[in-house]
């Protein structure tokens, strides 16, 4: 099996471990490339491991999405999370390029969106707190900023990620879908050989 490492903000991670999220894109660079021709060629199965925000308080790990560990000064950033570390194991089923902005409606949702309605009929789509709302204290949206049109609420999204004009310079992106596992990416290959 190919594994490559992923990083997701919280939360991002937040809407794995919800099942929300069963898609990613990602600007085209070398390592997209060779996930993309890992699952073309069919004859390995490509994973991706999750790396995040955390934190090792000796005989467990604490994780910024989840676990309060704002305080501790542990605290370490997503892109010095060691492989063994990694709790969640993404099982890539599809590998697309596309042009950013070819994105559907159901692509965007899949993104890791929440929909939400306040009077049954209005749904709007956007990023929420931990307690799973519209809001700003855990890296939220609030709720004048969610969206009826997912697309729009996904446009949001990369630009806040890669700068003002970056939707509108249409990018051609690496788009995967994949399946989550709940474990970490060595235990997943372990069991799986057995």
């Amino acid at each position: 099996m190919r594994t490559y490492p992923i990083i997701l903000s919280g939360p991002m991670v937040r809407a794995l471990l919800e099942g929300r999220k069963t898609q990613t894109r990602r600007l085209i660079t070398s390592m997209w490339s060779n996930v993309k021709m890992h699952h073309e060629v069919g004859e390995e199965e490509v994973l991706l491991y999750v790396r995040e925000a955390w934190a090792n308080c000796g005989d467990y790990i604490r994780y910024a999405a989840t676990d309060d560990i704002h305080e501790l000064r542990k605290r370490r950033p997503s892109i010095h999370m060691p492989r063994w570390a990694s709790r969640l194991t993404l099982e890539v089923t599809d590998v697309r390029l596309q042009r950013l902005q070819d994105i559907s409606d159901e692509d965007a949702i899949a993104e890791g969106f929440k929909s939400i309605t306040k009077d049954g009929n209005l749904i709007k789509y956007g990023i929420p707190d931990r307690d799973s709302f519209p809001g700003t204290d855990n890296d939220g949206w609030p709720w004048a900023e969610w969206s009826t049109d997912p697309r729009q609420a996904y446009a949001r999204l990369w630009e806040s990620l890669h700068g003002k004009g970056s939707w509108k310079a249409n990018p051609e992106i690496v788009a995967l879908s994949f399946m989550i596992h709940h474990c970490n990416v060595d235990r997943f290959i372990s069991e799986k050989a057995a």
